[in-house]
């Protein structure tokens, strides 16, 4: 039998070294991207539990504010929240702010307009109340009075009266516009007056007497009486005010002295205070 030889090169054993190599490094590969894809899986899903707690998340603060109670208000209005609802809602502007495209404005800037108007200012607990809320009237003749009579005084003109409360042609009186504390003023002029004799200034309030002077003339006092009534009443809406004056003179002898040229000797203010 003849010898059998096999003879296996360097070339040989090389090449049988990188095939197993090549295999390895495949096997490597392969496992590595099986382990990069199991992270990616895991990231995935655990980016889907992120994704869903955020949802219920917001879905839950939607709830809890009552946003999804909110609906378009076809204008424009700003968000705030209502702690009497415990939501929150829109709120809308007063009468004196609007609401311009993104400016949020006052109609009327009281530190650049020349002449604002206002129903009231409340400062440190004080009222100023509102021009139309006061009325200055004066008698611009004499009235004749009648002996121991009250005699309603019959004003003619007004100073001031803006909110036309004081009613000069048919009943010569203050109606109260609202509700508050008014100042009272009045100053009557007796002419000519008799010396012993009394005369009486009088403030009525819904056709009663609330407010009275009396003084008796003196010698001297003939060529008149001046004197003035004050007080602080307090008026309901629609409740009135008159100026009365009496006298224990003889009929037509003393009259209410009215107006001399410009100045007014006879007149009635009232202003509400508060």
């Amino acid at each position: 039998m003849a010898d059998l030889s096999i003879s296996i090169s360097p070339a040989m054993i090389t090449s049988t070294s990188d095939a197993a190599s090549d295999a390895q490094s495949k096997a490597t590969l392969a496992q590595s991207k099986a382990s990069d894809a199991s992270s990616a899986a895991i990231v995935s899903m655990s980016k889907a539990s992120d994704a869903s707690s955020a949802t219920t998340a917001i879905t839950n603060l939607v709830d809890s504010l009552g946003l999804d109670n909110l609906t378009d208000p076809n204008v424009d209005r700003i968000m705030f929240w209502d702690d009497g609802a415990g939501s929150l809602a829109w709120l809308a502007c007063g009468n004196s702010m609007a609401i311009t495209d993104t400016t949020l404005d006052v109609i009327q800037d009281i530190r650049t307009t020349a002449g604002p108007t206002f129903d009231h200012i409340h400062l440190a607990n004080d009222v100023f109340s509102s021009p139309t809320h006061l009325a200055r009237v004066g008698l611009s003749g004499d009235q004749a009075l009648d002996k121991n009579t009250w005699t309603k005084v019959d004003f003619d003109y007004a100073w001031a009266d803006p909110g036309g409360n004081f009613d000069i042609v048919t009943n010569d009186r203050y109606v109260a516009p609202v509700a508050g504390y008014y100042a009272v003023n009045a100053f009557v002029c007796f002419y000519p007056v008799t010396t012993g004799k009394q005369y009486y200034v009088a403030i009525y309030k819904n056709g009663a007497s609330v407010s009275q002077q009396t003084r008796i003339a003196v010698a001297g006092e003939s060529i008149g009486m001046y004197f003035g009534l004050s007080d602080v009443l307090f008026l309901k809406a629609a409740e009135y005010l008159e100026l009365y004056v009496y006298t224990t003179d003889e009929d037509g002898v003393s009259e209410i002295y009215g107006s001399y040229g410009d100045t007014c000797y006879t007149w009635f203010t009232i202003s509400k205070i508060v």
